[in-house]
């Protein structure tokens, strides 16, 4: 494994003072110059035993900045919009651009060109929070959205080129970005800044036997909005009524249903990946589904039929998966299970994820780092691209520490920067961390 000094800046102190009796004469010393940080990257890094080009650019980095001040702009619009109560607004905004994503996910396309339909700017911002999470979605990508692991990465350069300098926004869109756009999601481009109470949505009825779609309000006085905490509804058509939670267990009810039909085909989130590698396992995966919905409760009835003797808790499907187990759940089936905390499906709470990368943009934004030509390497030091030089240096050394096989190591910002560059780059990054992390990891354990 490569030592944490090859991460280090290189330096040559000149050393001018002279030594008499075993003390320096400051008359005769001068400060130890240094070498200005490199503007360029080397050729190879070492990671673990082997050396690898750069896994990411300096002008991706400087791309990835831009894009998230847009996000920040986007951000500070709806807060400044609903300056009544602007977490909930923004918790509101959130909750619609997941939406919005979710549409657009199972048609998506995306190259890294002009010609590529450009979602809008919330929909790029879930669907950057949602590859920042990579091993949920690849799994996701493997079980409901192949399409989406179809497009190769998250096409930074082409989105920061959109970017207005001077708003911090998009500037406005291509006729075909929108028209394509609203063919295939039926959604207007143009996002919503403040919802109102007469909005709303549709949602699959989790008590109805099929898929019974059901209107409901995004947001209401009482905070029972589809976007709000406290979440309830009545199905018009079944006349019962029904949580959030009560769809969480319906959505974990379709998929026992389906892993029952077709258990060679159909897996329940969060088993199909091998723990240890991340690679996938239908094997072992379909061992580990046949276990879970070995209870009696989980056979023969329709996906409605089980969530109803589940009685629409959560709990009680812990409890019941428990049972194959002993009574004792095993890690890897509570990641499984914790799937299902979301109704969306997605194997993650969205919304969640986006708010927790909204710190990392904070301090990005405090950096000053997201301004524009920050890093153009125009005006002297304050913006050499050096800065971003060091990131990558230093993430290639934290990709080292990886090979090690220590499992938890807390990066620092900088490192995060490059971090979620290239996690942002999808295929390049499974197989770059596959081929420098795992692989040298397995040769450690043989």
């Amino acid at each position: 494994m490569g030592s944490l000094g090859e991460s280090a800046p290189p330096y040559a102190a000149i050393e001018t003072s002279h030594h008499h009796h075993g003390h320096i004469h400051s008359a005769e010393a001068s400060p130890p110059t240094y070498e200005a940080y490199p503007t360029c990257l080397p050729e190879t890094f070492p990671i673990g035993r082997t050396k690898t080009t750069p896994v990411v650019s300096t002008d991706l980095l400087q791309a990835h900045l831009t894009i998230l001040g847009a996000f920040d702009a986007l951000h500070q619009k709806v807060r400044q919009v609903g300056a009544n109560d602007p977490d909930a607004a923004w918790a509101v905004f959130l909750a619609r651009a997941v939406y919005r994503f979710q549409k657009w996910a199972p048609c998506a396309k995306f190259a890294d060109t002009e010609v590529s339909p450009m979602p809008p700017l919330d929909v790029l911002m879930v669907w950057h929070s949602y590859l920042l999470n990579p091993r949920i979605y690849f799994e996701d990508g493997l079980r409901v959205f192949p399409n989406l692991l179809a497009i190769p990465s998250f096409p930074l350069l082409y989105i920061s080129t959109t970017i207005s300098p001077i708003t911090f926004l998009p500037d406005t869109p291509a006729h075909f970005h929108k028209s394509s756009w609203e063919s295939q999601t039926h959604l207007p481009y143009e996002y919503t800044l403040i919802t109102a109470r007469s909005e709303t949505l549709d949602v699959p009825c989790p008590t109805c036997e099929g898929e019974v779609m059901v209107p409901v309000p995004w947001i209401t006085d009482a905070g029972t909005g589809f976007a709000q905490r406290n979440f309830h509804a009545q199905c018009e058509y079944c006349k019962r009524s029904f949580s959030r939670e009560a769809m969480c267990v319906r959505k974990f009810c379709n998929d026992v249903v389906r892993v029952r039909e077709s258990p060679s085909n159909c897996f329940l989130a969060g088993t199909l990946l091998n723990p240890v590698t991340g690679a996938r396992s239908d094997a072992d995966a379909k061992l580990l589904n046949e276990r879970l919905i070995l209870t009696s409760i989980f056979k023969d009835e329709t996906a409605a039929g089980v969530a109803r003797k589940l009685n629409f808790r959560l709990r009680n499907v812990r409890t019941y998966t428990a049972a194959s187990f002993h009574g004792i759940l095993p890690q890897r089936i509570r990641r499984s299970l914790a799937c299902y905390d979301d109704p969306s499906p997605f194997s993650l709470e969205l919304t969640g994820a986006v708010l927790r990368q909204g710190s990392f943009i904070q301090k990005m934004v405090g950096l000053g780092w997201t301004a524009p030509g920050r890093f153009s390497g125009s005006a002297g030091d304050l913006n050499d691209v050096h800065v971003l030089v060091r990131c990558i240096a230093r993430y290639h050394a934290f990709l080292d520490l990886m090979t090690s096989g220590v499992t938890f190591f807390v990066p620092t910002i900088d490192i995060d920067l490059a971090w979620h560059t290239h996690q942002l780059l999808n295929n390049k990054y499974t197989s770059d961390t596959t081929a420098l992390i795992v692989a040298s990891q397995t040769t450690t354990i043989k």
